[in-house]
């Protein structure tokens, strides 16, 4: 499945798959009532057989991706949003594929030119531009940011240098738009796993003016723009998110519709919800209740 991260599984997508794949596989539909979800006094009718309902321990503590640390915000931030790279687990042994980049080449291992899909776009419509990339790259790496993960992009001339406030001037970093769907990274020495790096959620390209306008507001509902399988259709804080599929979604489309991700954070709890079939999926069951 080539819908996996380098560091955190697409989970969700993966349970939406591999409940529709056993679906197929024995003939069967998934029945039952549709599903009403309840925000703020507003009632949300979700088609049954098209909906995935999922367990996460807690409330993401940060969907933006440049920030966020933990696996929790990880799994909701990977279904709604691609990264330049991604991995391929269908041949064995995983391979490093491009997702929003359409190639990756280098003579030399230093110096990487990446040309980006043209079918890409933002779930508000925007197409997916070069300078998303540049701007999400420095974002990442601006001190103010305090982004943890800066140093995935470490390796990048000059990056550690400017992260730390050595070098003031982000144009003296080795990445440049250098065409309408082309960029260009210069690295500090050659390094032939680059592409990899490029999997981790970090190193996402960002949409500034939606952060601009939405301040620390940007990943809510309402604000955020993503380019991923799925879009976030409710964030009702401490008690559920729900995805909804995104129908512009450029690659392979998800095989079901809506995800529900219930805030849970006991194990026990979420295996009664699963046996009273309020809940489709559990990723974690006690060695005492495996029986």
């Amino acid at each position: 499945m080539s819908d996996i991260k380098a560091v955190f599984t697409k989970t969700i997508l993966l349970g939406a798959v591999i409940l529709a794949g056993l679906l197929a596989a024995t003939g069967c539909t998934k029945k039952g009532k549709d599903i009403t979800v309840e925000v703020a006094g507003q009632k949300l009718t979700l088609p049954y057989k098209e909906t995935l309902r999922v367990r996460i321990a807690s409330e993401p503590p940060a969907l933006d991706w440049h920030k966020g640390t933990d696996t929790t915000s990880a799994e909701i931030v990977t279904n709604m949003q691609d990264g330049l790279a991604g991995y391929d687990f269908s041949s064995g042994e995983p391979q490093v594929v491009p997702e929003l980049a359409s190639k990756w080449e280098s003579k030399d291992n230093k110096t990487w030119v990446i040309t980006l899909r043209t079918d890409a776009k933002w779930s508000d419509g925007q197409s997916l531009i070069p300078q998303h990339v540049v701007d999400g790259w420095k974002r990442l790496l601006t001190p103010t940011t305090a982004a943890e993960y800066a140093y995935f992009l470490f390796p990048v001339k000059n990056a550690q240098g400017f992260n730390q406030g050595k070098i003031k001037d982000f144009n003296e970093i080795g990445v440049k738009v250098t065409g309408p769907d082309q960029i260009t990274v210069e690295l500090e020495r050659p390094m032939a796993f680059f592409p990899m790096l490029l999997t981790h959620h970090s190193t996402y390209p960002i949409r500034m003016d939606v952060v601009a306008k939405h301040g620390d507001k940007w990943t809510e509902p309402a604000n955020i723009v993503t380019v991923g399988p799925f879009n976030m259709k409710v964030w009702e804080h401490d008690k559920q998110i729900v995805l909804e599929r995104n129908e512009g979604y450029y690659g392979k489309k998800p095989p079901l519709k809506y995800v529900v991700a219930l805030m849970i954070q006991e194990v026990s709890t979420a295996i009664n919800l699963f046996e009273a079939g309020k809940l489709d999926f559990v990723d974690e069951v006690p060695a005492q209740q495996i029986r």
